[in-house]
């Protein structure tokens, strides 16, 4: 059996001055979230009360929770002892069931948010902000949060704009929205289970990342791989690299992607300013030719380059993506911190300064949707991605195997090449037992694997007439 993460909560109130209480006895389950998409952590405890506590001790929201995890394999493997993660949360919401049968115990479910998260929603921001996002985002972090941001921002161009009334991390993400590198990359603004700081860094930034899984000198790689006999186990005993269970969910949303003109579409910026040089920029985006081509050299592993688009459909003789199926138009005042006609001056929150800076607010655009073109959730146990001091979850790529369907695939090549691959770690969420720890974490990829050659070997053809193979 692996050894679990214990973990141990205390909740104090201010409320009740000096009045810090152990929840962690009466405590059955704990769920933590990390997700790309937010700046903060939530999270989840149920707790069997026994002795009316949530009376007794008047949790009415707002209460203060610490959360500590320690990794008690690492105390028994020899080596360095592991740090425990210690996370603070406020407690935002409770709910209670009915009460047992014995009308002597019930159950209280207390949803938390992370401290930065509630601390920001208790402030407003309306102040001018001038420079790169990474720049901007880091002063609101540090100013108004108490925290570092960690990054290796590549972010592009300097803008000026003012917070609409917004709070610290509202305005964060809304600055984090409008970064983009020469490339075109999104970027993403997220807080992580182990690391302190915040996170900023773009997409290229990323996945040019080492995976969690690296192959080592004989060509091997401790790949996570799927396991159906693991997911019908009742037992405790799967081994770290084991996926139990899995989940292809809302997949090829192509449909979608064209109604947004990110496959093929006309694209025009249209300036409301009287003292523009030119009142539109226009021009035409081809998913393939302006972004997924250029993406796939430069960023996909060689052997997982089978993008999630192909340019092999066509409609009246051409390519999808060559078609101009959507004009989308946006509006921008621009000019608007310019007192010459000179070309230095500070661009507002929704103007570019050339027809290429606006072609990656596009291409920013369209990568954030492939990324959950099909995304895939799976669940493996816990224990190695809590050690350590560095985030080993969201914002990191990991290698994932599955096994092909096709029982008359060649046994070198065993690998169903749709869902085997490296992906990125979007999402993570952390179920704490007393007995095990274990972590479904949401993936996301551009491309699947090299279809491989077609197995000479025929498998039975199922004759329906008879019942049977022909």
């Amino acid at each position: 059996m692996i050894d679990p993460v214990k973990f141990e909560i205390d909740i104090t109130s201010d409320r009740i001055p000096n009045r810090t209480v152990q929840l962690d006895p009466a405590v059955s389950d704990v769920d933590i979230y990390e997700n790309i998409d937010f700046p903060f952590l939530t999270a989840k405890i149920l707790i069997t009360d026994e002795m009316n506590f949530l009376e007794r001790f008047d949790i009415i929201g707002g209460e203060r929770v610490e959360i500590k995890l320690t990794n008690m394999k690492s105390k028994k493997d020899g080596g360095p002892q592991v740090k425990p993660i210690i996370k603070k949360f406020y407690v935002s919401q409770i709910l209670t069931a009915n009460r047992g049968e014995d009308n002597r115990t019930q159950t209280i479910v207390l949803h938390l948010i992370e401290d930065i998260g509630f601390e920001s929603n208790l402030q407003n921001l309306n102040v001018v902000y001038k420079g790169k996002c990474s720049d901007i985002i880091t002063k609101i972090v540090s100013n108004y949060l108490g925290k570092e941001l960690d990054t290796e921002a590549k972010d592009i161009q300097t803008l000026k704009a003012i917070v609409p009334n917004l709070s610290p991390l509202d305005a964060c993400t809304w600055f984090s929205n409008r970064a983009t590198t020469t490339d075109g990359y999104p970027f993403f603004f997220y807080s992580t289970l182990v690391d302190k700081n915040l996170q900023f860094n773009d997409l290229g930034t990323l996945l040019e990342r080492a995976v969690l899984n690296p192959t080592d000198d004989k060509g091997d790689s401790p790949t996570f791989k799927y396991s159906k006999s693991a997911s019908m186990s009742e037992d405790h005993i799967i081994a770290y690299n084991t996926i139990y269970d899995y989940k292809l969910r809302n997949t090829e949303n192509l449909y979608s992607l064209v109604s947004q003109g990110l496959i093929g579409s006309k694209q025009q910026f249209v300036n409301s300013s009287a003292v523009a040089e030119t009142a539109n920029t226009n021009f035409n985006f081809n998913v393939s030719e302006d972004l997924l081509t250029i993406f796939k050299f430069n960023l996909l592993p060689k052997k997982q380059n089978n993008l999630l688009f192909s340019d092999l459909f066509k409609f009246n003789g051409k390519s999808f993506n060559e078609l101009k199926s959507r004009t989308i138009t946006q509006f921008g005042g621009s000019n608007s911190h310019r007192t010459t006609k000179s070309s230095d001056y500070d661009r507002s929150y929704s103007e570019d300064i050339s027809k290429a800076h606006y072609k990656n607010t596009t291409k920013s655009q369209a990568l954030l949707e492939y990324m959950f073109k099909a995304p895939l959730t799976f669940s493996v146990t816990g224990n190695e991605f809590a050690r350590g001091l560095h985030n080993n979850t969201i914002g990191r790529r990991i290698r994932l195997q599955f096994l092909p369907t096709d029982t008359f695939a060649q046994p070198d090549n065993l690998n169903d090449s749709k869902l085997s691959g490296e992906y990125l770690i979007t999402g993570a969420r952390h179920v704490l037992k007393r007995e095990r720890y274990d972590i479904t974490f949401s993936g996301a990829r551009f491309a699947n694997m090299e279809i491989p050659e077609v197995n000479t070997r025929q498998a039975p053809v199922y004759d329906f007439d008879k019942g049977g193979p022909g």
